[in-house]
């Protein structure tokens, strides 16, 4: 069964956007620039790719797949482990804030008012 051209194209754009994704990304965990190589190729793969894809030919797509799915494999490893560190900085936050919250708190009835009334001289004079 052929898919529409019409359905390769949209396949053949998403794949492109996420290597591309995966790929800026990728170079961002590992505190680079990307390559030139990587975007002029990038480029050009999925040219041809949108090429055998109006040219009718169902391999367009099944390339652009590949591409993508190759793309993710060899950039995984550093943008999973980019992800992990921001992870943690957020889950790290979150415990620092608890807890600077809590030291700062004095309990109920104890600021500065005296705990039993008989301390005072008259019993007017108590805060209620």
């Amino acid at each position: 069964m052929k898919s529409s051209l019409a359905t390769q194209r949209r396949l053949i754009a998403t794949s492109s956007l996420i290597t591309f994704g995966v790929g800026m990304y990728g170079a961002y965990a590992r505190d680079e620039m990307p390559t030139a190589r990587f975007l002029i190729g990038m480029g050009f793969a999925y040219t041809v790719c949108s090429a055998f894809a109006d040219f009718g030919s169902g391999l367009g797509a099944g390339f652009a797949v590949l591409i993508m799915i190759a793309a993710i494999l060899y950039q995984g490893e550093d943008v999973l482990k980019q992800l992990q560190k921001r992870g943690a900085k957020r889950q790290g936050k979150g415990k620092r804030a608890k807890a600077k919250s809590k030291a700062g708190r004095k309990p109920v009835g104890t600021q500065g008012r005296p705990e039993k009334p008989d301390e005072f001289d008259d019993p007017g004079d108590y805060p209620h």
